[in-house]
């Protein structure tokens, strides 16, 4: 899947199941650069010359996914937000991110971008 936002040119590719049939989680290229070692949500959003995207994290005691901040111009990664179950961007609303908590979309929550 490719896209553009606010010229930043994004390629998410090389889709795998989480679990069997829950969600895909991508490798990405930022401008042609590869994120290296994470895997994202394939729902970005653009915010002041930076692209939030839901990033999955896996952890020993806490899997999940995370928000993440990757600088368009140099694609390094910030992690701004703990692990939720799920996570796929719907808007920005001022200081915050509206996520469906679900793969169906029936439920949202809001996380603030730090």
């Amino acid at each position: 899947m490719r896209a553009d936002l606010d010229g930043t040119a994004l390629e998410f590719f090389d889709g795998i199941e989480v679990c069997q049939g829950g969600p895909l989680v991508f490798k990405l290229l930022v401008n042609n650069t590869l994120i290296e070692g994470h895997q994202f949500d394939a729902s970005p959003l653009a915010l002041e010359g930076e692209i939030l995207v839901p990033m999955r994290k896996r952890g020993f005691f806490k899997s999940g996914y995370v928000l993440a901040r990757i600088d368009a111009e140099t694609a390094s990664v910030q992690v701004i937000s703990k692990v939720h179950e799920y996570m796929r961007l719907v808007r920005v609303e001022g200081p915050s991110v509206v996520f469906e908590t679900t793969a169906w979309g029936d439920q949202t929550a809001r996380c603030l971008i730090k």
